[in-house]
């Protein structure tokens, strides 16, 4: 109710000055400019309230859009980062089999992936490495250096495993 108040009197207001500056203008052109002048004036304190809401309205949406892009953004980089750590977990896997396959070892690799604090690109960090078939301690030790000399996972981060 008190918006309705302020808003007539608003009007009333415009309304008086407009007519006392016509009141006050010599005739002529002078007073056709004034008369416009008041008109609008009057015009304007009519529709104030209308267009200020619609500007806080678009102020509250565009507010409300940018909330809205900051959270789909968040949700596509973690997506992202999600999308990067299966390949990177799958093409590490296929790198140690394909590498154990020339040394002559038979085996499966489950690679887990974390990304280190203060980077942005996850790496290796653990390793499971099922043995398909038998193979000497030497041979396993020898590749699980390997393991940890190239892609920096160490033997406590490396799961051995008979497989079959």
């Amino acid at each position: 109710m008190d918006f309705i108040r302020t808003w007539l009197i608003g009007i009333v207001a415009a309304g008086i000055v407009a007519a006392a500056a016509h009141t006050l203008t010599p005739p002529g052109a002078v007073r056709r400019v004034v008369r416009l002048a008041g008109g609008l004036l009057v015009l304007l304190a009519v529709v104030r309230p209308l267009v200020l809401s619609q500007w806080q309205s678009l102020a509250l949406s565009g507010a409300e859009m940018e909330r809205q892009a900051q959270q789909y953004a968040g949700q596509a980089k973690q997506a992202g980062e999600s999308v990067m750590k299966k390949i990177i977990e799958e093409q590490t896997s296929a790198y140690i089999e394909s590498e154990a396959k020339t040394r002559g070892l038979s085996l499966r690799a489950v690679v887990e992936v974390q990304t280190p604090p203060g980077q942005e690109t996850p790496l290796p960090y653990r390793v499971r490495l099922i043995l398909q078939g038998k193979s000497g301690t030497q041979e396993k030790n020898s590749f699980a250096d390997w393991v940890d000399n190239t892609l920096n996972i160490p033997l406590d981060r490396q799961r051995w495993e008979e497989g079959g």
